[in-house]
Parts: structure tokens; C-alpha cells; sequence
């Protein structure tokens, strides 16, 4: 246990806390949600109130764990490097956040209830457990031997496994006339590693230039050695992927183009930051994909792809992937592959990318692989759909083997991280919110199964199936906002908008419910590029809804819960 350093007072303190009953709604309630019994995740309230630095928190939490029988912490760690923002918005990053790791089993419930009568913390949360979205089996067109399997760059309607449709693809022919992609520009994997070695990565794995392999933490970002990315699962640099997935993912998005060798990705040039954040089983905790996040974001990535979530909701995530955001970092992820109406996270956040998946035939997938018991999730979350089943790709174990087969949302996310990172590539410029307007509002819609993907945004399909040569044809005016902001949400009664757009001549503003319809126009052809506008939303029925923003330059949108 760790050495207590807080005086006698202090653990008095803490002791006489008694307990008055679990949680409400206690997480062993809920069996379907995984969560590790030894981990939990807390975060300190002001910092003013509580004295920081690792050990000092340490001390507090021994003490605070003093008055729970059993409850020995042997391990607390910073959620986040302490000392990184080479890049970013380094203010953030003085640590707050931490996750405690017990040497025996413990009930979270009764613990977090614990905790949560000190009033010291902001909030506590079981450390969860998510997984991988794959199932498994083993105008340009570039000369990569195996590029007629990928249906899903260039679909002429012939591929055999599967019905299919001629131009149910993500149109990226065309597209590489546009944009092949810059090495300049840095996609994030956060996975079960990569195959270094493979040939379709050569020259493509990012390099911490600020670090040397010499033992020592160069850079001071908290990791060592972290040369090419980091390994979050076992806490080291090896990336080395043991189950295959992750190479999967990353040829998908990146294998290089044209080169003669295996397949094609979608962006041919970009650098790949590698985070091993889930284990060989396909699973990892929540904890090693926040900390991967940030640890992303503080080395310049640009494009994080996520082909993986979990269940439950947590803060903690959610406070990393809005760091993400707020630094202009797009984040992606895949919805899951349960064919439910059913949010997994971090596809659930309002700064995710959510994405779902789609049939050689542009029917929503509900059979990955024939196995009839999965299939794309759906609902108020999804942003874009993309190919998803019977996507070939490369071997962890082998740099001849171009046979593996995989299935699920893990395939279409990074189809719209590479393209994501292709247009970052054509403007740097482009923040995180002008990269998913331009693919939003460029989007194919209506191209499925027309009881599902009805006209405009709908909880199938989302704004439609990307569409790479539109997206990258766009107008740079396309980036609409200069500033959005929606208050208060959840609403109720009235709304207040407040926006500034540039180079708009008229703009209206919808509100738009989970199955694509107009509930209300609130705004019609005004000529206004800022304003606060307030709307009276009283006789609206409570529930999730769009916010559409439509200008001649594009779309833009926000969610919104209205309550009663």
C-alpha cells in the first residue's frame, strides 16, 4: 500500500464517512455492462481545494480508502500525460483526473458511494470495458494486385460474395485525382497495434522526433521511448499487434496506393500514430483509450480512428473526446454491431463521428458475413454511414497473406477517418467541425433501403454514405461556421441560438426529428450572418432531435434534447 503522508486529522476525517446506501442506479444492476472490480475512475473537484501532484493524491485517496474494509489501493495513476501540450491546449492537462487500481476484487457500488460523500470529487466511475466492432474471416484505378476485391472504392456491381450494386461505393476513383493524401497530416489508431514491418506501412508510421531510444522520457511527456505511438494495454512501446484487427483497420484506412503490392487504402500518404489500447482478446478499458486520446492529441494527430466502444456512458471519456475537439482533432468511431437501437461510446458523444455500416448493395448491414445475429446499430447517434462487410485486408502474422476477411462498423470508420484526413490534407486548415460539415453535407442520401434512409438525416443512414469525390469537390466556402452555439440543451420552452457564418447569403434553421422529418422550420431565408435568435419550442414533443443549419454553401448541425 501506498505510504500515507496525510496527517492524523485528515484520516480521521475520512473515517467517520458512513455509508447510506448504495447508488440508485448501482452498475451491478446492469449485467451487460463490463467494468473491471479493482479500477475506478475519479476526479477531483477544484484544484484549489485539493492538494495535487501523483503522491498527493495518492495520500488523500488512501486515506479517504482507509474507511472501506479491504480497500487497498495499490496503483493511482494520471488519467492523461501531466506535462504534454507541446501543441495543444496544455492548461488542461494539470491532472485531475486519475484512476485507482485495487489489489482485490471490490464493490464498485459501495465504493463509489463511499467516495462520493466526501464531496472532493466531481464525479467516480467504474474504469469500463469495451471491445473491437469486427467479425472475422480468413477514375483512377491503382495497380495494387488485389484492388478488385475492395467493392467498396469502385463497385462496377460484380463483386461475388455478396449481392451488390454497381456505384454502391465511396466514390474514391475519382477521388484520388483530387487527393492521394500528405505525410504532413497525422492519423491516430487507437487499436490492438499494427504489423510495423508490413510493406503497405513502409515510411508511414509516425516518428516522435522529439524522442530517442535511450531509456529516457526526451520530451517529458510521460512515456518512454514513445517513439512510434504507444502501447496503453501493457504500458510500454511495443505495438506489435497479436490479434489482427488493428492492421486490419489501419490497412483499410491507410495501405499505401499504388504501389503494386496488396490493396489500396483510402489515404495513401498520411502518417499513422499507433496506440495499442485493446488486448488480444479484442478489449480494452476505458482508461487506456482516454489516456491514448490525449496522448494523440498532445503529438499533433489529426484524425483519431476508434473502430471499438463500450455500453456505458462515461465523463471521463467524453471529457477526452471534447479535448479532441476543442484542439480541432476529428474524432471517429464505429457505432457497433448489434442491430439495435443502441449507443455505444464514444460513438455516443455529440463530438463524435458516429458511423455505421453498409452492404455491397448499399443496404444497411444486418448480416455481417451472413451471421445473422449482428449487424449495423442505429439511431439518434448516427452522423454517416460507410461500407462495412466483406471487406478484405492484411495479415498481422504474414506480409503475403491479402485473404483476411472482416465484417462491421470497425471497417467503416476507417473509411471516413481516411477520408478525413484527406481533407485535411487538401486544406490544413480545417478544423474538426469544418471536416464533418464538408462530409455531412456531401454525403449520398437515399441510397438504402427507402423505408429506412428517408429524405434528409434519418437514424439508419444518418446524413447518407459518404461520398469522397463530392466531399473533396466541395467548396472551401462549404466550411460554414465560424461559431454555433445552442443553449440551453437539454432545452425546454425556449431556445436561444446564437451564430456567425461567413460568406452566407440567406440561412433558415430546422428542427429535424430522429426520422428525418421537419418538426418546425425556425428560421426562413434570413439574410443575417450573426445573430442570437431565441425560438419558442414549448409545443414541441420532448425527445432527441437535428438542428439544421441549410445555407447555399452547405449543411450544419447540432443535436438537441428538448424536455418537458
Amino acid at each position: 500500500m501506498l505510504k500515507l503522508t496525510i496527517n492524523k486529522l485528515l484520516k480521521r476525517f475520512f473515517m467517520t464517512i458512513v455509508l447510506v446506501g448504495a447508488l440508485a442506479d448501482g452498475y451491478g444492476q446492469n449485467d451487460t455492462v463490463d467494468y473491471s472490480s479493482r479500477r475506478l475512475i475519479v476526479k477531483f473537484k477544484e484544484r484549489d481545494k485539493v492538494p495535487f501532484g501523483r503522491q498527493n493524491a495518492a495520500d488523500l485517496l488512501d486515506a479517504l480508502t482507509l474507511g472501506i474494509d479491504d480497500g487497498k489501493i495499490f496503483e493511482v495513476k494520471e488519467l492523461g500525460p501531466e506535462n504534454t501540450g507541446k501543441k495543444r491546449l496544455d492548461a488542461h492537462r494539470s491532472p485531475l483526473t486519475y484512476l485507482l487500481q485495487f489489489d482485490t476484487d471490490q464493490e464498485i457500488d459501495k465504493l463509489i458511494a463511499h467516495y462520493e460523500q466526501s464531496s472532493i470529487f466531481e464525479y467516480v466511475e467504474p474504469d469500463f470495458v469495451g471491445h473491437a466492432a469486427s467479425f472475422m474471416q480468413l477514375g483512377f484505378q491503382p495497380n495494387d494486385p488485389f484492388y478488385s476485391r475492395q467493392w467498396y472504392l469502385g463497385n462496377d456491381g460484380s463483386f461475388d460474395l455478396a449481392p451488390a450494386r454497381e456505384g454502391a461505393d465511396i466514390n474514391m476513383e475519382l477521388a484520388w485525382d483530387v487527393e492521394q493524401g500528405d505525410k504532413n497530416v497525422i492519423v491516430a489508431i487507437l487499436d490492438t497495434g499494427v504489423k510495423l514491418d508490413h510493406p503497405e506501412f513502409q515510411g508511414r508510421i509516425w516518428v516522435n522526433k522529439l524522442e530517442m531510444p535511450n531509456g529516457v522520457d526526451d520530451d517529458r511527456n510521460g512515456f518512454i521511448d514513445d517513439l512510434q505511438g504507444w502501447n496503453f494495454v501493457d504500458d510500454n512501446n511495443l505495438l506489435h499487434d497479436q490479434s489482427g484487427h488493428g492492421t486490419h483497420v489501419t490497412g483499410v484506412l491507410a495501405a499505401s496506393g499504388n504501389n503494386g503490392t496488396g490493396y489500396a487504402g483510402v489515404d495513401w500518404n498520411c502518417s499513422l500514430m499507433i496506440c495499442k489500447v485493446l488486448d488480444n482478446d479484442l478489449s480494452g478499458f476505458y482508461s487506456w483509450w482516454i489516456n491514448a486520446i490525449y496522448f494523440a492529441v498532445d503529438n499533433g494527430a489529426d484524425v483519431i480512428n476508434m473502430s471499438l466502444g463500450g455500453e456505458a456512458y462515461s465523463r471521463s471519456l467524453e471529457e477526452a473526446v471534447n479535448y479532441a475537439h476543442d484542439n480541432g482533432v476529428v474524432v471517429v468511431a464505429s457505432a457497433q454491431n448489434f442491430n439495435a437501437d443502441q449507443t455505444f461510446y464514444p460513438a455516443g458523444y455529440s463530438n463524435t463521428i458516429a458511423v455505421g455500416a453498409t452492404d455491397p448493395d448499399d443496404s444497411r448491414s444486418t448480416a455481417f458475413l451472413g451471421s445473422s445475429s449482428a449487424g449495423s446499430n442505429y439511431g439518434q447517434h448516427i452522423d454517416v454511414v460507410a461500407p462495412g462487410n466483406y471487406i478484405f485486408g492484411l495479415s498481422h502474422v504474414s506480409n503475403a497473406n491479402y485473404d483476411v476477411l472482416l465484417g462491421g462498423t470497425s471497417q467503416s470508420a476507417p473509411l471516413v477517418s481516411g477520408l478525413m484526413a484527406l481533407l485535411k490534407a487538401q486544406d490544413p486548415g480545417r478544423l474538426a467541425e469544418d471536416l464533418a460539415n464538408i462530409v455531412f453535407s456531401t454525403s449520398d442520401d437515399r441510397v438504402g433501403n427507402p423505408e429506412e434512409d428517408i429524405p434528409g438525416w434519418d437514424a439508419f443512414y444518418g446524413f447518407g454514405r459518404i461520398n469522397a469525390f463530392k466531399a473533396l469537390n466541395a467548396s472551401t466556402d462549404a466550411t460554414l461556421a465560424d461559431s454555433v452555439n445552442i443553449y440551453p440543451n437539454p432545452a425546454s420552452g425556449e431556445l436561444h441560438v446564437a451564430y456567425r457564418f461567413s460568406r452566407v447569403k440567406t440561412l433558415s434553421i430546422s428542427l429535424i426529428n430522429l426520422k428525418g422529418q421537419t418538426v418546425s422550420t425556425l428560421l426562413q431565408e434570413s439574410r443575417k450572418r450573426a445573430s442570437v435568435q431565441r425560438f419558442d419550442v414549448s409545443q414541441v414533443s420532448p425527445g432527441q432531435y437535428v438542428l439544421m443549419f441549410r445555407t447555399g454553401k452547405g449543411i450544419l448541425t447540432r443535436k438537441l434534447i428538448l424536455a418537458r
